[in-house]
């Protein structure tokens, strides 16, 4: 950086307004903590070895956190100047390049000239998809070129750091590295329900020696908001009991000063505690606790170190949603009964299922029942709704914060059977209704002409065969006393009652009386009209035999609200029956 030795660096927080769910938090009581810093900040490094530096940053809320480099401010507020061809993504001379982790913030250079340099890293912190804060740390460097030259040591090798390697114990779930986009390991990661035991070991290896030809020892360094204190303790000192323990393997007396080869072993009890620390979750079902551990040897004059980054993730033991995909409900003896499939509870976290129900689609719904026996995989309800039964089952895992929700099931039940018809040769209309309450089932019409009942489709005189609403246009006298009824599905099926079609002959147009009723413009965009008005009632019909419009003694007729196509005008006149085909453009 230009002019180091009078720069001055501007120390930069930032706190944002946190709305979850679109509403906005008070700013007293503090509803964020910012990351906290356990890595001191090196201000001096010699040219010639290779150093990582890890900003080991924690957050009490365990928020997301980002790492990224930006531009360090001076005191005025404007960006350092720098110079000789660095970058604030390349900071520092190295060769090769800087690396730097946006995940873990590690910075690892090795530099081979001197100078004053500096970088700044910024932290973003998110909490339910929100960027909630941002802290600056700047960083100032200085690479000596006058420190003691390179010594060999025993092996004839330029001193490296040691060797970190991880065990995995049986019954216990794996420790697996996480890679970044070029093959690198960005950090260890293991995934835990909560309840379950958190268990390896770790192993770091230094097979060189001193310049004095005496083995290196090894000191373990560890960091976490989650660590006791002291490490042995699982009792106090980290953010959420029970803690977790880092103690030396059989054998081997402490975590520092040990020669040739250091083993720890982490353990850590989780429980339904560690789900949940932020005042507001946002509903999240996990959280991740971070833990750092350095391993560094005693070479002189420039230890080495390497810092690995382990990530636990604890989730809600929740089991998997009772599966309803292929279950009915059937009423016996006025009861609504239904089954289900027991859910996937490798976790063996069960406390209950809990049954829902509601007479409406848009709710509320209301717990009828909780059941703590994992193997009942029965319901019966005693007093369902006359009309209409919804119901599904919400798992709860033993930590209670997020049940898992079934697929919503509803009973088969016909709410309006159809109805005896008597339709006009003259005119040649007919209608049939068969209505469930529920819009998940589907519909198909039968006719039986004498012959026995047969389906019927969409074609010719016949609309409205696979819904609610049956529409014969074009009856003929041969029709009379034909049956009609209604087989309505979901998982299982329902009749209806059988409705006669009566067919009078020889009746319509004779019995209309001297005046023709007669509609115009047919076909139009919007308006038709009679060319009086008739005395009576009116029904406007789609094509599906659905009722758009009635009423009584009316004229003219405004379509404009509807769709383009074909609908059906019934009146009802002391001189008969009157049906008109209307075709909107």
């Amino acid at each position: 950086m230009q002019n180091s030795s009078s720069q001055s660096l501007r120390l930069r927080a930032v706190m944002r307004p946190f709305s979850p769910g679109g509403q906005s938090m008070n700013m007293y009581p503090c509803y964020d903590s910012s990351p906290n810093f356990a890595e001191a900040p090196v201000s001096v490094i010699c040219s010639g070895y290779t150093h990582t530096y890890t900003q080991n940053a924690v957050d009490a809320d365990l928020d997301e956190m980002e790492y990224s480099l930006t531009a360090p401010l001076g005191s005025n507020g404007i960006p350092i100047a720098n110079t000789g061809g660095f970058t604030w993504t390349q900071p520092f001379p190295s060769n090769p390049g800087m690396q730097f982790n946006n995940i873990t913030g590690n910075i690892s250079i090795s530099p081979q000239i001197g100078g004053s340099y500096v970088s700044s890293v910024k932290i973003e912190t998110r909490r339910c998809g929100q960027i909630i804060a941002e802290v600056y740390r700047d960083i100032p460097l200085i690479i000596r070129t006058s420190c003691p030259p390179i010594i060999t040591n025993g092996t004839g090798t330029v001193n490296l750091p040691p060797n970190v390697v991880f065990y995995n114990y049986s019954g216990y779930d794996s420790i697996k590295p996480v890679y970044t986009a070029n093959g690198n390991v960005a950090y260890w990661k293991v995934k835990v329900l909560a309840g379950e035991k958190v268990k390896f070991r770790m192993v770091a290896s230094e097979g060189q020696l001193l310049p004095n030809l005496m083995p290196q020892s090894i000191d373990c360094k560890p960091l976490g908001p989650q660590f006791g204190s002291p490490l042995s303790s699982a009792s106090t000192g980290c953010l959420n009991t029970p803690c977790a323990t880092l103690v030396p393997a059989t054998g081997q007396p402490s975590l520092t000063g040990v020669p040739f080869q250091n083993s720890v072993i982490f353990e850590w009890q989780t429980d339904c505690n560690h789900l949940a620390t932020a005042s507001n979750s946002c509903g999240q079902s996990s959280n991740l606790y971070p833990f750092f551990f350095r391993m560094t040897d005693n070479y002189c004059p420039v230890p080495a170190s390497e810092i690995t980054n382990v990530i636990v993730e604890v989730l809600d033991s929740v089991p998997d949603a009772a599966e309803l995909t292929n279950t009915c409900v059937k009423n016996k003896n006025g009861k609504n009964q239904f089954t289900w499939a027991a859910p996937i509870d490798t976790g063996g976290a069960f406390v209950s299922y809990q049954v829902y129900h509601s007479s409406s689609y848009q709710g509320p719904y209301t717990c009828l029942d909780t059941i703590t026996n994992y193997g009942q995989t029965n319901f019966e309800h005693t007093n369902p709704d006359p009309d209409l039964n919804l119901y599904y089952i919400t798992t709860e895992g033993m930590c209670g914060i997020n049940a898992v929700s079934s697929t919503i099931i509803n009973d088969l039940r016909i709410n309006q059977q159809p109805s005896d018809f008597t339709a006009y040769s003259a005119t040649g209309w007919a209608n049939f209704i068969c209505k469930s309450a529920s819009p998940l089932v589907t519909y198909q019409w039968q006719q039986n002409n004498g012959l026995g009942w047969t389906n019927i489709q969409n074609f010719g005189i016949y609309g409205g065969a696979t819904s609610d609403s049956l529409i014969i246009n074009g009856v003929s006298p041969s029709m009379n006393n034909y049956g009609y009824r209604c087989i309505i599905s979901n998982c299982t099926k329902d009749t209806s009652s059988i409705a006669l079609l009566s067919v009078v002959n020889g009746l319509g147009q004779q019995e209309i009386g001297v005046r023709e009723l007669i509609i115009s413009p047919n076909p139009s965009e919007s308006i038709f009209r009679l060319n009086y008005m008739p005395l009576g009632t009116y029904e406007l019909y789609s094509m599906k035999g659905e009722i758009l419009e009635k009423g009584f003694d009316k004229q003219i007729f405004d379509l404009t609200n509807l769709e383009p196509g074909l609908y059906v005008l019934r009146l009802a006149t002391e001189g008969g029956i009157h049906v008109f085909r209307l075709i909107k453009t």
